[in-house]
């Protein structure tokens, strides 16, 4: 998907990011939006976790048949890193 797309995408759900912070209101219609329009691929969907160990925002791209996550932002392994460095620190 390229900045094109997403440009697109806001400006049909009527989102403007000029302003200072979505609504949560326009973060869901955002999220559903995207995953029903198939650009992340057949049967994946967009989903967004608080992990609660970190208190950490979690973007996951999930295959809607098995329940794998195929992508994640951050990865699990900066999550564990952090965690640790903290422990640490």
């Amino acid at each position: 998907m390229d900045v094109k797309s997403i440009g697109s995408m806001q400006a049909a759900m009527g989102i403007s990011m000029t302003t200072n912070t979505p609504s949560r209101r326009d973060l869901v219609e955002a999220v559903r939006a995207i995953s029903a329009s198939n650009v992340l691929g057949d049967n994946r969907e967009l989903n967004f976790v608080l992990d609660r160990v970190s208190h950490t925002a979690i973007m996951q791209v999930v295959d809607r048949t098995t329940n794998e996550v195929v992508m994640q932002v951050p990865a699990e392994y900066l999550l564990r890193l952090a965690k640790e460095l903290k422990q640490k620190g």
